[in-house]
């Protein structure tokens, strides 16, 4: 887990330094095309108090120095660090900014590529693809269509991001991720339905969750999921950035969700509550 850690600190500055060398002027072509709308929902509510990020690679480097403040924590218990570890929103828009290195406004990229585009508006930004997987991957097969959405708005300090795999025109599996900053915390929830046909005791519909909070004094979690869930129907449960993690855990039983990780991480000790 240090090892990941360093190569994401290390990646992070690469583009922190190339997004301070300046605008370099001409920029890329300006678009109204902003993808997946921003709602009151989406954004987590709450402000970023005192925090203000300028790339979302600034988001990813807070992300991983609130996780790695408790990391100790996690020596003795390698499935909840697996369980409660983030790679969705912050790591795909920070791969997204290469598109970007010089940080201006505009619109870069192809939503047809395996890249996608990025869009920047001031502090609000806008990433996107839509394209055939010409190979096997992890979760999808060649000639399946592989779909990305997610807005951020850094000086708010939250981000969401929507990644769908659709095969023979059905959707066999969609991501949620929002998350939102504040001064030194963050919380999260990730929600993922799976249509799963292959599953070993017959066809499934899964749904996992996942919310998390972050901080400089604590981590608080709790993971559910189900198989008699809808799959990837994107009826998604509201994130609020608010909520404790007994709100989500009451949240998760009220759609259907079975309690597998619930507790907090507090002065080096991981307490389960369950």
């Amino acid at each position: 887990m240090k090892k990941l850690l360093i190569i994401v600190l290390i990646f992070a500055l690469i583009i922190s330094l190339a997004a301070c060398g300046g605008n370099r002027g001409g920029g890329g072509s300006s678009s109204s095309d902003t993808g997946a709308p921003a709602t009151e929902e989406s954004s987590g509510g709450g402000s970023a108090g005192a925090t203000s990020f300028k790339t979302p690679s600034d988001m990813l480097d807070e992300q991983t120095r609130l996780y790695s403040i408790h990391e100790a924590a996690f020596e003795d218990d390698p499935f909840l660090a697996l369980a409660v570890y983030l790679t969705g929103a912050t790591f795909t828009f920070t791969w997204a900014q290469l598109l970007n290195l010089y940080n201006e406004d505009g619109k870069f990229g192809d939503a047809s590529s395996t890249s996608g585009f990025y869009e920047q508006n001031g502090s609000k930004i806008t990433i996107g693809k839509d394209y055939m997987a010409e190979d096997d991957g992890f979760y999808y097969s060649a000639g399946d269509r592989l779909l990305e959405n997610g807005q951020a708005d850094l000086s708010a300090g939250w981000i969401w991001l929507e990644e769908s795999i659709e095969s023979g025109g059905n959707t066999m599996r969609f991501t949620r991720t929002d998350q939102q900053f504040k001064k030194g915390f963050m919380a999260a929830l990730v929600q993922t339905g799976i249509d799963d046909q292959d599953a070993w005791d017959g066809p499934k519909m899964r749904n996992t969750a996942l919310f998390v909070i972050y901080s400089e004094d604590y981590v608080a979690y709790v993971t559910g999921s189900t198989d008699e869930g809808q799959g990837p129907a994107k009826s998604l449960m509201k994130f609020d950035a608010n909520m404790s993690a007994a709100d989500a855990k009451a949240m998760f039983e009220s759609n259907g969700l079975s309690i597998e990780r619930y507790g907090r991480i507090e002065d080096g000790k991981v307490t389960d509550l369950l």
